[in-house]
């Protein structure tokens, strides 16, 4: 599994990114600057989702080849932040591999599908399926960004990822297939760490109620943006990344 590291902390920070068409690995210098802040306390390590994946590949299938990348890195155990669907596989990564897990972030996420989110992910996938690639990319962004974030870069969100190749289509429905068979509602209460949840008010993809649902069965600390954020609250809310850092430092104090 490919993956990006940074940092020369003597924690471990496991990033686990959301569903994309193209590989995280191409922006290595983007997440690294982003993370920059975390690089003192901790050693930061970004994994892509892994290579050779067929059809019916799971979400737990993820969570096991993450857990498996880990301990060929000797990452015995480390402070996970997962987003989108990175926090679905960070969510069992949890549950099965709990001694690989200090504390849990989970960012614009749910424990299970919704009717909203059934909804964005089929359309992604029928747009894949026809390889309409402004139609996928338009939607993407569309579905993710805040109304702020779009009128100042929708154009470049949408050109600064075309030419997406037959293979990058192929792993694109697969993974987001995966999404559509994904609950681990009911097996939460194993995720026995402590936990914040992130989400935002104008999320259109998994909704601010996937994230409440959550923070409630877990009975855990949360922060929900306003609406003038979505799904994509991550990267767009200023605050999100020292909002992670104090949580992450504040337990462990």
């Amino acid at each position: 599994m490919k993956h990006i590291v940074f940092g020369n902390g003597r924690k471990n920070f496991v990033i686990l990114p959301g569903l994309s068409v193209h590989s995280v690995m191409g922006l290595a210098d983007a997440i690294a600057e982003a993370y920059k802040d975390f690089c003192e306390e901790y050693t930061v390590y970004v994994f892509d989702r892994a290579e050779n994946i067929r059809e019916g590949y799971t979400v737990r299938n993820m969570a096991e080849d993450t857990a498996a990348a880990m301990r060929e890195l000797n990452i015995k155990n480390a402070d996970v932040f997962g987003a989108s669907q990175g926090g679905m596989i960070a969510m069992y990564l949890a549950i099965d591999h709990p001694q690989m897990v200090n504390r849990l972030i989970l960012g614009s996420t749910l424990a299970k599908p919704n009717g909203t989110f059934n909804h964005v992910i089929d359309e992604w996938i029928r747009l894949a399926r026809a390889k309409d690639e402004v139609g996928l990319l338009e939607s993407f962004a569309d579905n993710v960004y805040s109304e702020s974030t779009l009128k100042a870069y929708r154009e470049t969100l949408i050109s600064s990822n075309l030419g997406i190749s037959d293979e990058e289509y192929r792993r694109f429905i697969i993974l987001a297939e995966a999404c559509k068979t994904f609950d681990c509602y009911g097996e939460l209460p194993f995720i026995q760490c402590p936990v914040l949840v992130i989400g935002a008010e104008g999320d259109r993809v998994v909704t601010a109620e996937g994230s409440k649902q959550i923070a409630e069965a877990l009975g855990c600390e949360s922060y929900i943006y306003d609406g003038s954020h979505g799904h994509g609250v991550y990267d767009e809310a200023a605050d999100y990344r020292r909002r992670c850092l104090d949580f992450l430092l504040g337990v462990s104090a």
